[in-house]
């Protein structure tokens, strides 16, 4: 997959602690344990460390490293488990798939891959016409619609796979 780093990713402290599978109290040493035995699972697996999984293991460490505090989450998901293999069945398939901060979001180019995309989990955004895989426990703090744009420059995008326009935030080239 072609890993075309435009703006850089921010992952929320809830879902870096969902991502790691942590709650409660977060010290540093139950972050790095955490941190390091996601890492040793996904090279287990023999998934290359160049892979967006072992990006978004990084960032969520990142997004907890100064965290001081409680947080109580769902740590039930394997939200880099369905990533991973979201990522793997969607490999060389004519789809645009983005990284924003934690969230997988998937064009359908040629609107084939309907029932591919909704059988990995992903459910399709209306208002965005696009398809996207987030931590399940995630919920709408405003009811105000946010579009793609926002939503870029507040958590950052990285280009997995496919063409795509260029970002909004990213210098364009002259013609």
């Amino acid at each position: 997959m072609k890993n075309t780093e435009l703006t850089q990713p921010h992952i929320s402290e809830e879902d870096s602690a969902r991502i790691l599978q942590i709650k409660g109290a977060i010290t540093s040493e139950e972050l790095m344990k955490a941190f390091k035995e996601k890492t040793a699972y996904f090279l287990k697996k023999k998934i290359p460390k160049t892979a967006p999984v072992f990006r978004i293991i990084k960032e969520s460490y990142d997004a907890l490293k100064e965290f001081e505090g409680k947080l109580e989450v769902n740590t039930e998901e394997d939200f880099l488990g369905k990533v991973n293999h979201a990522l793997d069945v969607l490999n060389g398939i004519p789809i645009k798939v983005e990284l924003l901060g934690s969230w997988l979001w998937a064009t359908d180019l040629n609107g084939r891959h309907a029932s591919l995309l909704y059988s990995l989990g992903l459910g399709f955004d209306k208002e965005k016409k696009m398809w996207t895989l987030h931590p399940t426990e995630w919920k709408r703090h405003s009811k105000k619609s946010s579009n793609m744009q926002r939503i870029q420059k507040a958590w950052g995008r990285v280009i997995l796979q496919g063409q795509g326009k260029q970002s909004a935030y990213a210098p364009k080239a002259k013609s």
